[in-house]
């Protein structure tokens, strides 16, 4: 009842919450936030379109870097095959060299 005479009551000024507002003015709302409904193009429009313009030039920007970066990767990758393969080459022949000096020395 208190709410009821503090809405009523013109000494009380209270700002309107959702639930104060008609249900045509809660249903595109309730729309936009459930996906069915875009929001107002108009005002998001202006301001997302330089960020996105922004946004789409640094990515294109960036593509080429990527290319650049995947190729260097995978020579990369065949360098440090080739260099552990040599490792292991030169760990067998260690090895052979010790076995052969030990069988060298008794």
């Amino acid at each position: 009842m208190d709410d009821v005479v503090r809405r009523t009551n013109p000494d009380t000024v209270q700002e309107p919450t959702v639930a104060d507002n008609s249900l045509e003015e809660r249903m595109p709302a309730a729309f936009v936030t459930a996906g069915l409904l875009e929001p107002d193009e108009e005002e998001s429009k202006s301001e997302d379109d330089e960020i996105t313009q922004e946004l789409k030039k640094i990515q294109a920007a960036l593509i080429p870097v990527q290319e650049y970066n995947r190729i260097q990767k995978k020579k990369l990758l065949a360098v440090a095959k080739a260099e552990m393969a040599k490792q292991e080459v030169k760990k067998n022949y260690k090895n052979m060299m010790q076995r052969l000096w030990k069988f060298i020395v008794q």
